[in-house]
């Protein structure tokens, strides 16, 4: 039997496993967005699946366990979401080996056309209007032990995938209708080739660098916020912890590349970021602590003095800013 703080613990997997149950909705509407969304959803889905795994096994209820080839998969899957935790120099070697290696995949692959034309392209890029939110290079980083030449990788995602739907069913994802979505926000995706045909004037690695971080920063923006009308909180689990990264990353971006960019530092909590990538309330709250009324049952009142609504509107607020930063540094 669960006590109270396990119960609403409990909730907040079962939000997550509604997303994950929309998604797979989402999918097989005609309507799907056209991106790589599901890629990019990576790091978030192994969060869910890894947690959630972890969670039950630890409170004793009967939910899915992992096999061997499953926990190492959703291990490597749920650890992608660090990619920004890395310090600079480790974050732009990741990526631009990342990028380089679909240019060679890319360019030993060319078509005929594409040998006498001398074009080609390395990477791929999402945006929703003129917003970019992913792109191929951060997707290949997400998923777990990829390789751009590996042509049975498909069936792999397809048989490691299907925990996660077991999950997310055990968990009741499915017993509710899917979120709703904002069908006005149409996504599209671009090839491009980085540096010689692509966006601006993104012309170093250094460019590209911050190209994929203001890609990140918008999907959650974008895709997570705005996409989805409902409110859960999945949104803000996804949105701190992209913050948390960000609030030890910029200022090092600062001193490599003599830039001015800023975030406030005064929502990063150790704890609160613990708390919510483990489902772990009970780290913080007694069940005395709980309100009912908010989305974290109070979580972010104990840690941060804050609500679950005050904290989320601080936390995209300073997404929105610092993406305005990024766009007017490289796009302007």
């Amino acid at each position: 039997m669960l006590n109270k703080v396990q119960e609403k613990s409990y909730k907040l997997i079962q939000a997550d496993a509604r997303f994950v149950y929309t998604l797979t909705r989402i999918l097989r509407s005609p309507n799907a967005p056209k991106s790589n969304y599901i890629m990019m959803l990576q790091p978030f889905i192994g969060l869910f699946a890894d947690g959630s795994e972890q969670w039950g096994r630890k409170v004793g209820i009967d939910t899915p366990v992992f096999t061997e080839k499953e926990k190492n998969h959703y291990t490597e899957m749920r650890n992608s979401i660090k990619l920004f935790d890395m310090n600079y120099d480790e974050l732009f070697n990741k990526l631009r080996n990342a990028l380089n290696e679909s240019d060679k995949y890319f360019y030993d692959t060319r078509t005929l056309r594409s040998k006498l034309s001398g074009l080609y392209y390395n990477a791929g890029v999402d945006l929703q209007g003129n917003t970019f939110c992913g792109n191929t290079i951060l997707c290949s980083l997400y998923t777990p032990f990829y390789k751009f030449s590996d042509e049975q990788y498909g069936t792999y995602i397809k048989d490691t995938s299907i925990v996660a739907g077991k999950l997310a069913a055990v968990y009741g994802g499915n017993s509710t209708l899917p979120y709703h979505v904002n069908g006005n926000l149409t996504f599209r995706y671009e090839d491009y080739h980085f540096f010689s045909a692509c966006p601006r004037d993104i012309n170093s690695y250094d460019d590209f660098i911050l190209f994929s971080i203001l890609c990140s920063v918008n999907f959650i923006r974008v895709f997570i916020n705005q996409y989805f009308v409902d409110e859960f909180p999945t949104k803000l689990r996804f949105a701190y912890l992209q913050y948390y990264y960000l609030t030890t990353l910029i200022p090092q971006m600062n001193q490599k590349l003599a830039t001015n960019f800023t975030i406030n530092l005064q929502y990063k909590n150790d704890k609160f970021r613990n708390c919510m990538a483990h489902y772990g309330l009970g780290v913080a709250l007694k069940e005395t602590d709980i309100i009912e009324s908010d989305m974290f049952f109070g979580l972010s009142n104990q840690l941060l003095d804050m609500s679950y609504t005050e904290i989320k509107t601080a936390i995209y607020s300073e997404l929105d800013l610092f993406s305005e930063q990024l766009t007017e540094h490289l796009l302007a």
